[in-house]
């Protein structure tokens, strides 16, 4: 995936199997899911806890395989790729997650540029990172622990951190679930704002109706199938 135009992702009969240990039938987190989403577009996943939305996420991001059907970023079907490709594959995915997932004895500096450190000039990589956090409003704060930020302030880090790469791809599970309304709003626009200046493909989890309906399209997930598209 280059920079320059969003992903285009083509999801085809995912399936996503787990299989247990006492001899039931394995537990289904996605069964046959296909969709398509255009380089650009911002696509929110809705459904309850349980109903596939983060199973989801993680196939689409290589973090996970799929037991069946399979993942395409852009033509590139991403079963195909060796260990080490999807591992360089991540690092060009920018992704923000609820609970952040700051390295707590990194400063804020420091966590936005580790996306670089394998490929960049570590000066190069601070300068940039310094970049993207005056571009998310903590210019002040670089030197700071994550355990010195508020809730929201660790989130603009972790936007900042998936940001740095110029993802064509953005992928955010439930990245207001764990701050106040006021805060989440704040974080949202931002993170709606920046991806579109990148021109960035969005796949967004939410619960949240208010926060789905600042995408373009909405789909739904029912106990791991796609039941209902907007």
């Amino acid at each position: 995936m280059g920079q320059g135009g969003g992903t285009r992702v083509r999801i085809r009969s995912l399936t996503r199997r787990y299989e247990t240990v006492s001899g039931e039938p394995p537990l289904v987190a996605l069964e046959r899911v296909d969709l398509e989403i255009e380089p650009g577009e911002r696509v929110a996943v809705m459904g309850t806890s349980g109903s596939g939305k983060s199973t989801l996420l993680h196939l689409v991001g290589a973090l996970d395989q799929p037991s069946g059907g399979g993942v395409e970023l852009d033509g590139q079907e991403l079963a195909c790729l060796s260990g080490r490709e999807r591992a360089e594959l991540r690092r060009s995915i920018g992704m923000v997650f609820q609970d952040f997932r700051l390295l707590p004895t990194l400063s804020a500096l420091e966590n936005v540029a580790a996306p670089l450190v394998p490929t960049c000039r570590p000066r190069l990589a601070r300068t940039r990172a310094q970049a993207a956090l005056e571009e998310v409003g903590l210019g002040q704060r670089l030197r700071a622990l994550p355990r010195e930020l508020s809730g929201g302030q660790q989130q603009r880090v972790a936007l900042a951190r998936a940001l740095i790469v110029e993802p064509a791809l953005l992928l955010a599970d439930e990245p207001t679930g764990n701050l106040d309304p006021a805060t989440g709003s704040l974080v949202l626009e931002l993170l709606l704002e920046l991806g579109e200046r990148r021109g960035a493909t969005l796949l967004l989890v939410t619960h949240d109706a208010a926060v789905a309906a600042c995408c373009e399209r909405t789909v739904r997930l029912e106990e791991g199938r796609l039941v209902e598209t907007m």
